[in-house]
């Protein structure tokens, strides 16, 4: 659904290490705790405590690019709770570790892309929720996370009011889920390869129709089952959604035919055979 956040994957990191051989020079004598605002040769500015030549407590730190740290140091690192700003406007608000984000934490896009929940080692990991900004306006995210992408369990809306719940890889829909849309009605339940329906699974319309069997490339493609409200039936064969291949037709009186069929329609006889959306 959305990508990963922009000012991810170390940037943050490399700011806190461009004065490290700067302050490994200074003396390590002095008052510590506050002192006055610290200007390092390229042009960034530190404000806060110290502990020798460490920045070490509460402090801020902003940079020439605009780039902004307030927060909590351990002897020069990021550690602790602290809110970083990126020089595109992306801010995170959270738990460090080692200056990389580490914890539990917000994530907020200059789209108004938000994320919440778990990280680890400068990724999203564990459970969070992410609400779409921008293109994605309006879709929200609750589930898991592996290496900064959606994977295993979770459930995504969207702003129409339709509903997935089930599994994930790779920031795809994967596995075995749930469909619901709420605007037209319709449901699907089964299995999903690469977001669409792959393998076997149960489509019901709002008018009672229903088909239960295989789908391939999100068409009913294989072998299932068709009926109709008004009692009628289709046991066979199909491709790209359509009947192809023989195929047992049950009429509204209870008559069974076994018929070949052809892109939806028998090959001997002229039946109904309006049964896919």
């Amino acid at each position: 659904m959305l990508p990963s956040p922009a000012g991810t994957a170390g940037d943050e990191q490399c700011h806190f290490e461009f004065e490290l051989d700067e302050l490994a020079a200074l003396p390590q004598e002095g008052t510590d705790g506050e002192r006055p605002p610290h200007t390092f040769r390229s042009g960034s500015i530190y404000t806060g405590q110290w502990r020798g030549n460490n920045r070490h407590g509460f402090g801020q730190q902003t940079w020439p690019d605009d780039t902004r740290y307030d927060g909590e140091w351990i002897a020069n690192s990021a550690e602790g709770r602290g809110r970083f700003r990126f020089a595109d406007g992306d801010i995170y608000i959270g738990q460090w570790r080692r200056n990389g984000f580490d914890g539990l934490g917000t994530y907020y896009t200059n789209d108004e892309t938000t994320f919440y929940g778990q990280w680890v080692e400068d990724q999203r990991q564990g459970f969070g929720v992410e609400i779409g900004g921008g293109v994605q306006l309006g879709v929200r995210y609750s589930g898991c996370f592996v290496g900064g992408q959606k994977e295993g369990s979770g459930i995504c809306s969207w702003p129409d009011g339709s509903e997935y719940s089930g599994e994930w890889r790779l920031n795809r829909i994967n596995g075995s889920g749930s469909y619901d849309s709420l605007k037209g009605g319709q449901q699907f339940k089964g299995q999903w390869y690469d977001s669409q329906k792959h393998g076997s699974g149960r489509y019901d319309w709002t008018d009672g129709r229903a088909y239960s069997g295989q789908y391939m490339n999100d068409q009913a493609n294989g072998f299932g089952f068709f009926k109709w409200p008004d009692g009628r039936k289709y046991e066979g064969y199909w491709i790209n959604g359509k009947q192809h291949g023989s195929g047992q037709y049950v009429s509204i009186d209870g008559r069974g035919r076994l018929l070949e069929w052809r892109e939806g329609r028998p090959v001997q006889e002229e039946v109904p055979s309006s049964m896919t959306k």
